[in-house]
């Protein structure tokens, strides 16, 4: 019970991340609707572990996957390409279902892997250039992600290329100062022995800091919780897409070893 309480304050903050990672900053992905999926599957998935294999290890999505399903799958994979219009994008719930309805054929192939033993295998046989770029590749995937949702890389829709913010803007100068600040202390807590603790006070830091710059980051779940009765009948997959099948195959490729690595 302890350890299983420690893993969760140590992971509580995905709760709050995870969803808005996926809202993708309203461009698309329903925020209440995938936290409360994500509230349910890691409610089940981690306590299977703990039934099944006695361990007090959480299982749910991880920030990789997240990442790459809000960004690349959803937004850019898409049979309806990449959206650089203003406003709401016409095929914004096709697209939702697309990327739902992957994730759900990708978890069946990942299920019959780790049923077979077929897993280890495939992870043993993967060459070592690609297991020592894994872990780099999700690391820059990550930085790109966090860059821009704090707008300090932004997309040219004209271009249609990714551009770093304005180096006249002093609110996003200093964005960057708090994030070398906690990185600096999680470095200096290291050295210092502190190996448990190095990723706390860094995240504390940039959260007092967002909350004190904008009260509408401060967490609130009244309306979130209130809608939870509702999301139950929520339906977010279409199989009629499997018309399209071979659209399937490199994400689901992709998912798999994303979930290979992002532990």
């Amino acid at each position: 019970v302890k350890a299983g309480l420690v893993i969760f304050v140590a992971n509580s903050y995905q709760l709050v991340l995870i969803p808005q990672i996926l809202h993708n900053e309203g461009k698309g992905l329903e925020q209440g609707q995938y936290m409360f999926s994500f509230a349910v599957t890691v409610f089940v998935s981690s306590s299977l572990v703990g039934l099944l294999a006695n361990l007090p290890i959480p299982a749910g999505v991880g920030v990789g996957c997240t990442t790459y399903f809000a960004y690349a799958l959803v937004q850019k994979e898409s049979p309806w390409g990449t959206f650089g219009g203003d406003g709401v994008d016409p095929n914004l719930m096709t697209r939702q279902k697309f990327g739902s309805t992957v994730c759900f054929f990708a978890s069946l192939c990942m299920a019959l892997l780790a049923v077979t033993r077929l897993s280890w295998k495939i992870f043993v046989w993967l060459p070592d250039s690609v297991k020592n770029a894994m872990p780099v590749g999700l690391g820059l995937l990550l930085a790109l992600g966090g860059f821009m949702q704090m707008n300090l890389v932004v997309t040219d829709n004209d271009l249609g290329e990714l551009q770093l913010f304005s180096m006249s803007d002093y609110e996003k100068w200093f964005q960057v100062l708090v994030g070398i600040t906690a990185t600096a202390l999680a470095a200096a807590m290291q050295n210092n022995g502190w190996d448990r603790t190095k990723a706390l006070f860094p995240m504390a830091l940039a959260t007092l800091v967002g909350w004190a710059k904008s009260s509408e980051s401060r967490p609130n779940f009244g309306m979130l919780t209130s809608m939870w009765g509702d999301l139950l009948g929520d339906w977010f997959l279409d199989f009629t897409l499997l018309s399209n099948w071979s659209t399937f195959i490199m994400p689901c490729v992709s998912l798999y070893l994303i979930c290979l690595f992002d532990v």
